[in-house]
Order: C-alpha cells, then structure tokens, then sequence
C-alpha cells in the first residue's frame, strides 16, 4: 500500500485549479454561498446553540425517535 501524501507534497488549491482549467480547457465552480445566516452575530448564534443545548440535551434521543419512524420530537425541536 503506497504512503499519504504530505500537504507539503500538494500544491495549494488554486494552482490545482488553475492546472485544471489548462489541462482540460473548463474551469472548477468556486465555492459558493449555502443559504443566508439567520444570526445577526456570532453572539446571537451562540445563545440559540445554548438554548438548544439546554432544551435537548440529548439529540441522541430525536435522531433515534426520527430513524424510527417518529419524527415529530425532531421536527418540534428544530422549529
């Protein structure tokens, strides 16, 4: 079984692209926007994560309950 490369071995992502583009006459999409951020700060994520947190201490729980053909403990959670 051959060795990993090293990172050190790799050349950084934009040369890879543009290697790419040469090579074979298209470009790679750049990476995109997924979705708007509902926060309005970092500290506003924070707190809803906390709370989260504190009203489901185990998602354990509701990804079971969802799997297992319950899905409304999840759905009431995230909503």
């Amino acid at each position: 079984m051959a060795a990993p490369l090293s990172q050190a071995e790799l050349p950084p992502s934009s040369t890879a692209s543009e290697w790419y583009s040469s090579d074979l006459g298209t470009v790679l999409s750049g990476q995109g926007c997924f979705g708007i951020d509902p926060f309005t700060s970092n500290n506003a994520k924070l707190q809803c994560e906390a709370q989260f947190t504190r009203e489901v201490p185990d998602l354990q729980l509701l990804l079971s309950s969802a799997v297992n053909g319950d899905p409304e403990p999840l759905q009431v959670a995230v909503l």
